[in-house]
């Protein structure tokens, strides 16, 4: 299992509830126009399925799942960019301590040879 899977599978899922919220979403904005009067109720089923044919609900349910599946691309590159900043930091840091340690631990060698001297009588 490589590791593109796990992060497909959460994309599809996240695409999936996003796409469920947005036709919810439809759905309430409509009930809102009909409660409101600015739009009229279907007098009857055939009506309905008339106004919402398959092929309507599938090019706009396409169109969702292409926007849905935009954003959830984006927020995944905010996220991969924001641990790649992270790791860069650490990387910062480290070579920071790496070139503290090149400049000035020559001292501490010194200091410790001076001290071990002293201590075992050689100075």
């Amino acid at each position: 299992m490589s590791q593109a899977e796990p992060l497909r599978s959460e994309v599809d899922e996240m695409v999936a509830h996003k796409v469920r919220h947005a036709v919810g979403v439809q759905a309430l904005r409509k009930i809102g126009k009909i409660v409101a009067g600015e739009q009229q109720v279907t007098p009857s089923a055939e009506d309905f399925f008339a106004n919402h044919a398959p092929t309507k609900n599938a090019a706009s349910t396409e169109i969702i799942e292409h926007k849905v599946r935009d954003a959830v691309a984006v927020n995944a590159l905010h996220k991969i960019a924001s641990i790649v900043a992270e790791e860069q930091q650490a990387e910062a840091e480290k070579a920071q301590v790496l070139r503290w340690l090149m400049r000035y631990g020559w001292l501490a060698v010194i200091a410790m040879a001076a001290l071990l001297a002293k201590l075992t009588g050689v100075l």
